[in-house]
């Protein structure tokens, strides 16, 4: 067993950005440990115990403190959950994601095997079918093969970021990295260019595709409220608002008129959300499930405003 806190990277640190005005402490996290090139498996994800926070292999993250049980093959585990119930998942104590389950019977999904280092070696299903890490004689990345031998071949760059995945069909996408080690650009098998911009800070700012969509991030920090507001080439904005110290956040939607289109109140005991339409209205509200707490929010109740006639819906 690795040792605790965090010894895959380090422990907590605090954040302090010129011209705002507060501090705070965030997750430590580098992708780069598993020897992907600073890139994950959408399947595998990771846990960081001392800020509460579950990092998903598909980029989004989660704000918990997770429980530990015990389990009689890995011993002391944390037990996360998707956000739907859908999948059960097991951390060691140094946060690497050993296992998906199936939550009502406790079938295997997904293990994950580990070389001594820490890098991803394999990725094993429920029947026993492993998905293996290529790697040479160095451990450098070369590739990832599926259990009948279809090969995805990939390269790095000089500062070991992955540079280029080619699928088993030879179709091949390619990615550039700025001065600061951020993805610049991603070229895309079908003509499709993604431009990334971040800020001196590192902060990510805005989103450029050559068809001409675009999608931008203003961040607002004041003494104790941040907000984030990302807008769609289309005018569609969504404002999320969070205040510090403070178990709940609201994220408000808007079309280009400035109209509300929806909003999501979130706290640990309970997740509300209206939604409005030219049609209907409606009011849903969540609740904790019973297995998995404020980690999994099931439906309680809604309401759908049809005009003047009102369906309630209860769970």
């Amino acid at each position: 067993m690795l040792p605790k806190p965090c010894p895959l990277f380090g422990g907590k640190i605090t954040q302090a950005v010129p011209g705002f005005q507060h501090t705070e402490p965030i997750a430590v996290y580098k992708p780069k440990v598993w020897g992907l090139g600073g890139w994950t498996l959408s399947n595998h994800h990771y846990y960081d115990s001392l800020t509460g926070t579950i990092f998903l292999g598909g980029g989004f993250i989660q704000r918990i403190n997770l429980p530990q049980i015990n389990d009689a093959l890995y011993g002391t585990v944390y037990l996360g959950a998707a956000q739907d119930g859908s999948e059960v998942y097991y951390f060691d104590q140094s946060g690497r994601h050993l296992e998906t389950k199936t939550p009502l019977l406790g079938a295997t999904k997904w293990r994950f095997f580990y070389l001594p280092n820490n890098q991803l070696d394999q990725v094993m299903d429920g029947n026993g079918l492993a998905t293996k890490i290529l790697r040479d004689s160095s451990g450098n990345l070369q590739g990832i093969q599926g259990p009948f031998g279809q090969t995805t071949l990939l390269t790095m760059n000089a500062i070991g970021k992955l540079a280029s995945v080619q699928d088993p069909s030879s179709a091949t996408t390619t990615m550039n990295y700025g001065l600061s080690g951020l993805i610049s650009e991603i070229d895309y098998p079908s003509g499709l260019v993604t431009q990334f911009t971040f800020d001196d800070h590192g902060l990510f700012l805005r989103e450029d595709k050559n068809t001409g969509g675009y999608q931008t991030l203003l961040t607002q920090v004041g003494n104790s409220i941040k907000s984030f507001i990302f807008t769609t080439a289309s005018g569609v904005s969504d404002t999320l608002t969070d205040t510090m110290g403070s178990t709940s956040e609201t994220t408000v939607e808007t079309d280009f008129a400035g109209n509300q289109i929806s909003s999501i109140q979130e706290s640990l005991n309970q997740t509300s959300i209206n939604t409005t339409t030219p049609d209907v209205t409606e009011q849903a509200t969540y609740q904790p499930d019973v297995r998995f707490g404020s980690l999994v929010m099931i439906p309680k109740s809604v309401s759908d405003l049809y005009g003047p006639d009102l369906v309630v819906r209860d769970f």
